[in-house]
């Protein structure tokens, strides 16, 4: 993976990884002179259906899927700034089946509420915040079996009600921070520890994919339906924050699986059928006998998608604005039978493709970059803005 020429740059140049059951997905990413993300390389590599947390053989076979994507990604680079760009650090996405989020909002209220806050009330406040939000978040995993935590993130700061930045200098009782917090199989943890270890890499930070997704937006209210393989993520925004997520299992295997129940074809082909369809290549008869047989599993799917919105947000009408990502988010009628849920959400739902574009302080100097396939890849990039 490390060839010669290259620059290494540990504060300035990093390696992106998304590994999912299909595909490896991979990036190289860079600071420019003027302080934005500049994404230059990119790579994918099929990674066989090897699950990341399915044990120590598992992990280890997924090595070399990940070392072609890196190198695809670290040979793209040359031919956008001349030169191979090879990382010693890389930030790698934690995939959403196996972790768990929850956003925390500890009110804590101020002695004296008329004196302007000051720093090192502030400082004193959060860190207060914090310890009480760890708690909880200790506690949800034992609730899932001994699960591992991550460091929290705080997602934003109110006082009385109203959201502020840092609220230095200002008067009120209630300061509300609000903090995101997730558990992750530990397993995972020692598979992405052993993946680095063996591509010798400095693993910067593991970053769960939700919150990849969410850094793309800049919304106050939306809902992000990636849909990947094995199954859905589903990440709710709401007053411009992660306020909610979940994964479901029902993602392009179960259209797959679903498909071969009803029609007498070979497993290799459902995927060839699928592409046709969303593409237009089929005819008038083609797509109506394929769509009878899609008609009950796209129904299940989105069924089970507003199931879960609702539980995630019962007190809030769900946002209008809906965006797919992921590489099987492409079959064709998901759109469409979301569409027709209009009462379900604020309005006729407006439904759209997660890009990554028109974000300032991201530059995406690779050409033809399938964004659908590498929407974690972008996130992961803009969360470098932290690192």
């Amino acid at each position: 993976m490390k060839l010669f020429p290259f620059q290494r740059n540990s504060a300035t140049i990093y390696s992106l990884v998304d590994v999912g059951l299909e595909t490896v997905k991979a990036g190289v990413a860079q600071f420019s002179d003027q302080g934005t993300i500049e994404l230059v390389g990119h790579g994918i590599a099929q990674s066989h259906q090897r699950d990341l947390t399915g044990g120590r053989a598992e992990a280890e076979a997924l090595v070399e899927a990940v070392d072609e994507a890196l190198t695809q990604a670290e040979d793209f680079s040359e031919s956008v700034v001349g030169y191979k760009i090879v990382p010693d650090d890389v930030l790698v996405a934690l995939p959403a089946r196996s972790t768990v989020g929850q956003l925390f909002i500890i009110e804590l209220k101020r002695a004296n509420p008329q004196t302007p806050i000051t720093a090192k009330e502030l400082k004193q406040l959060r860190g207060k915040a914090k310890s009480l939000a760890q708690k909880n978040l200790a506690q949800l995993a034992l609730e899932e079996g001994q699960w591992q935590t991550l460091p929290l993130a705080e997602s934003g700061l109110e006082l009385d009600g109203q959201p502020v930045i840092d609220g230095i200098g200002r008067t009120g009782q209630i300061m509300a921070f609000k903090l995101w917090g997730m558990v992750v199989q530990p397993q995972l943890l020692r598979a992405v520890d052993m993946l680095t270890d063996k591509l010798s890499l400095n693993s910067v930070q593991t970053i769960p994919s939700v919150q990849a997704l969410a850094a793309l937006l800049r919304r106050q209210e939306a809902i992000i339906l990636d849909v990947g393989a094995s199954g859905t993520t589903v990440v709710l925004i709401q007053d411009s924050i992660l306020q909610a997520s979940h994964w479901l299992p029902f993602g392009g295997n179960f259209f797959n699986r679903a498909i071969l129940k009803t029609i007498d074809v070979k497993a290799d082909m459902v995927e060839s059928l699928k592409r046709s369809l969303s593409a237009g290549e089929l005819n008038q008869k083609e797509r109506t006998w394929l769509n009878s047989h899609l008609k009950s599993p796209r129904q299940r799917w989105g069924e089970a998608i507003l199931e879960i919105l609702l539980d995630l947000s019962p007190d809030h009408a769900l946002p209008r604005q809906l965006y797919l990502t992921g590489g099987s988010s492409r079959l064709a009628g998901l759109d469409s039978w979301l569409q027709t849920k209009q009462t379900t959400f604020n309005g006729a739902p407006e439904i759209s493709r997660l890009s990554g574009q028109g974000i300032s302080t991201l530059k995406i100097r690779v050409t033809d970059l399938d964004s659908q396939l590498f929407a974690t890849i972008l996130g992961l990039a803009l969360e470098l803005r932290f690192h």
